[in-house]
């Protein structure tokens, strides 16, 4: 894929301190406006995202830890190191990751999270989310 197929979106969010502010998500072009209305209907929903900067602006598989939330990052896959993960390609976002961090057979990603969907935290996504509910009505999974 060639760089210039993403695009850098500045976006307004609240965050867990519940004040407005401004971050920086990197995302394919071709999902650019859908993402702005996605991030709105999350702004307006009032849901708490903890930072939201490119990945670059962190030592190197160290957003997750940073609670990052961010869409374009060159890596393999998660499940399968031997292909590259869909954010590779700038199609998908990590939201409040160390909060709702990715399970696979090796374990929980970023190391020290806790995938507990059940506890009461800022920013938790489970199957029952308003900020679920808004990604998959825009056909996200």
């Amino acid at each position: 894929m060639p760089l210039d197929d993403l695009v850098s979106i500045h976006l307004n969010y609240v965050g867990f301190d519940d004040a407005v502010q401004d971050g920086v998500l990197v995302v394919h072009h071709r999902l650019a406006k859908e993402t702005v209305e996605i991030f709105g209907e999350l702004f307006a929903a009032g849901f708490p995202i903890e930072r939201m900067q490119p990945y670059e602006d962190f030592p190197i598989g160290e957003y997750g830890a940073s609670n990052d939330t961010v869409g374009f990052y060159c890596r393999p896959a998660e499940d399968n190191p031997k292909i590259f993960s869909s954010h590779a390609y700038g199609i998908s976002v990590d939201v409040n990751p160390m909060t709702n961090p990715y399970h696979d057979p090796r374990g929980w990603s970023p190391a020290g999270s806790n995938g507990d969907r059940n506890r009461s935290v800022p920013g938790l996504l489970n199957a029952e989310s308003e900020v679920v509910r808004i990604f998959m009505g825009h056909d996200w999974i």
